[in-house]
C-alpha cells in the first residue's frame, strides 16, 4: 500500500505541475554531458535552505548555483588526446578542453538524496526538484552539485514532515484531485468546441441548458475513460522475482556498418534460460550507460525488443539527423564501454516476464561489453626474443578489415594486457582497397607509438604494422590482440 500511495502522490504532483500554464518539462540532456576538465576556472557555489518543514503538500526545493550556466564545447570523449599537437578531436573550447562542433550551455548537475524515503521523496522535473511528503518524521537531504571546470559542492538540509493524514485518506484525496483536474480539462475543451452556440435568448437558452447537460455527461464519460489508463500507468508494472524467474545464461555484442554515418549499428543479445513475454517497454526497467555516462538520446537511439523466444535484443542506432551538415550530434561511441543493468535492486524486469507465469526476468549483475570497431588483424610473422642471437622480440600484423563505426579500437600488446587505443574518427573515408588498408596501418602505427612505452618501436609498410622490442629478452613473444566483446 505504501508503494502505491507514494506513486499516486508523485502522479498527482506531475498532473498539478502540468496543469499550471507555462510549466513544461526541462531538457536535462545538457547536464549529462561530461566535459574533459583541462583547467579549473573556480569553485562552484551553492545556496540551499537552512531547514525545511513540510505539511501535506509538496514543495519545490530552492537551490541556487554560482555560476548558474557556462558555455562549453560538445564533449568528444577524447580527453586522453588533449595536450597532443594538434588536438585530434577538434578546436579546444574556452576552457582549453578538447571539444567538437561549437559550444552550448552547460548547467550544474544536481543530485538530491533523502536519508529516509519513508518520510520524503524527491521528484525531479527538469532542473527542479520537488519534495513530496509521504510520512511524518525527520529526514536529511544530501544535495550535490557539479559543474565542469568548477568542481563539486555538497550540502545537507534537515527536513521535518508534520503529522499527515492516514495514507488511505491521502490516497483517495489524490485520486479525486487527479480526476477533478481531468474533468476541468474536458469541460474547457468541450466548451471551446461548442464555440458559444445557443448563447442568445429564446430557443437558444433552452439549447444552452441542454448543451450543458450533454457536456457534463460527455465529460464524465471521457474522464472515466482517461482516468482508468492514467491511474493504471501510475501503478505501473510490478517486479516479481520468484524461483520461476528467467535468468541470463549468455550475452554477446556485435557491430555493423557500411562506411556511412547512418549505417552504424550495435546489437547486444541477452539470452535467458526460459521463454519470455514482453509486457511493455523493457527500456523502462534498464539502466544502459556508455563509457559510464547516460546515453545522449540526441545522438543515439536505444531500442529493446524480443528477438526469438528467449533473447532480449538491445540496439544502438544513429538518431534522426545525426551526422548531418552543421549538426552538433554524432553517433560516436568513443571508448565503446557499454553496460546494461536492471534499475530495480532485485535485478527484476517488470516488463519482461516468463511465459505463462507471473515472474519477472532477472539481470542480477551489470553486463559489460566492449563494442567491436570492425577491425580484424592477422599475425603474419612472429620472432621470439633470443639472447644467443641478440634478436629482439618482433611481430608483424596485417590489417584485414577496416573500422565500420566511430568507436575506439583497443589493441593489447603488453604482457599485462594493458591496451592501447586507435581512434576511428574518419571511418567513413576508408574503402575496401589496399590503399585504405595501408593508410590505416600507418594510422595504427602512429597511435601505438603514442601509447606504448619506450621499450617498443612501431613501423608500418603497406598494410603491415611491425612492433619490435628495443631490448632483448630471452623467450619474449609479442602477441597483439584486439580487445572487444563481453567483459568477463
Amino acid at each position: 500500500m505504501r508503494s502505491l500511495y507514494q506513486t499516486v502522490l508523485a502522479c498527482v504532483l506531475l498532473a498539478v505541475l502540468l496543469a499550471v500554464p507555462g510549466m513544461a518539462f526541462a531538457d536535462e540532456s545538457d547536464t549529462q554531458d561530461v566535459i574533459p576538465t583541462s583547467m579549473v576556472a573556480g569553485q562552484l557555489e551553492m545556496t540551499v535552505p537552512d531547514e525545511i518543514t513540510l505539511g501535506i503538500l509538496p514543495i519545490k526545493l530552492e537551490v541556487g548555483f554560482d555560476p548558474s550556466v557556462i558555455q562549453t564545447g560538445y564533449d568528444c570523449g577524447m580527453a586522453d588526446m588533449c595536450g597532443l599537437d594538434p588536438c585530434l578531436c577538434g578546436i579546444p573550447d574556452s576552457y582549453g578542453a578538447c571539444a567538437c562542433n561549437g559550444e552550448h550551455d552547460t548547467l550544474p548537475a544536481l543530485a538530491v538524496t533523502p536519508s529516509n524515503t519513508d518520510v520524503v521523496l524527491v521528484v525531479g522535473i527538469g532542473q527542479d526538484r520537488w519534495l513530496v511528503p509521504v510520512g511524518a518524521g525527520d529526514s536529511e537531504l544530501r544535495i550535490d552539485g557539479a559543474l565542469p571546470h568548477y568542481g563539486t559542492t555538497t550540502a545537507k538540509v534537515a527536513v521535518h514532515v508534520e503529522t499527515l493524514l492516514p495514507p488511505p485518506v491521502i490516497y483517495v484525496l489524490g485520486l479525486l484531485v487527479l480526476i477533478a483536474l481531468i474533468m476541468v480539462v474536458c469541460i474547457v475543451v468541450l466548451r471551446r468546441g461548442r464555440g458559444g452556440r445557443g448563447s442568445r435568448g429564446g430557443r437558444g437558452g433552452k439549447s444552452d441548458k441542454g448543451g450543458k447537460g450533454t457536456a457534463a455527461l460527455v465529460s464524465l464519460l471521457i474522464c472515466t475513460l482517461l482516468a482508468l489508463p492514467l491511474l493504471a500507468g501510475c501503478s505501473g508494472a510490478v517486479v516479481n522475482v520468484t524461483d520461476n524467474s528467467p535468468r541470463v545464461i549468455n550475452t554477446s555484442v556485435a557491430s555493423f556498418g557500411n562506411g556511412t554515418e547512418a549505417g552504424q549499428k550495435v546489437e547486444v543479445r541477452i539470452v535467458f534460460n526460459a521463454l519470455l513475454v514482453s509486457k511493455g517497454n523493457v527500456l523502462d526497467d534498464l539502466t544502459i550507460t556508455l563509457n559510464d555516462e547516460a546515453i545522449d538520446n540526441k545522438a543515439i537511439t536505444v531500442g529493446a525488443v524480443l528477438a526469438g523466444d528467449t533473447t532480449l535484443l538491445i540496439s544502438l542506432t544513429p538518431a534522426a539527423g545525426t551526422g548531418a551538415t552543421n549538426s552538433p550530434h554524432y553517433f560516436a561511441l568513443y571508448e565503446g564501454r557499454l553496460a546494461v543493468k536492471a534499475k530495480d535492486s532485485s535485478g527484476g524486469l517488470a516488463h519482461l516476464t516468463a511465459a505463462g507465469a507471473d515472474a519477472s526476468a532477472v539481470i542480477t549483475t551489470t553486463l559489460s561489453f566492449r563494442i567491436p570497431s570492425g577491425i580484424v588483424i592477422e599475425v603474419i610473422d612472429s620472432v621470439a626474443g633470443d639472447i644467443a642471437t641478440t634478436a629482439p622480440a618482433q611481430v608483424s600484423l596485417r590489417i584485414v578489415t577496416l573500422p565500420r563505426l566511430r568507436v575506439i579500437t583497443w589493441v593489447s600488446v603488453k604482457p599485462d594486457g594493458e591496451a592501447s587505443i586507435v581512434h576511428n574518427h574518419d571511418f567513413t573515408t576508408y574503402k575496401d582497397d589496399a590503399a585504405s588498408r595501408a593508410r590505416y596501418a600507418a594510422h595504427m602505427a602512429d597511435s601505438l607509438k603514442n601509447y606504448l612505452d619506450s621499450n617498443y618501436s612501431v613501423t608500418s609498410k603497406d598494410d603491415v604494422v611491425t612492433i619490435t622490442a628495443r631490448t632483448v629478452t630471452d623467450g619474449q613473444v609479442i602477441t597483439p590482440t584486439i580487445v572487444e566483446g563481453v567483459d568477463k
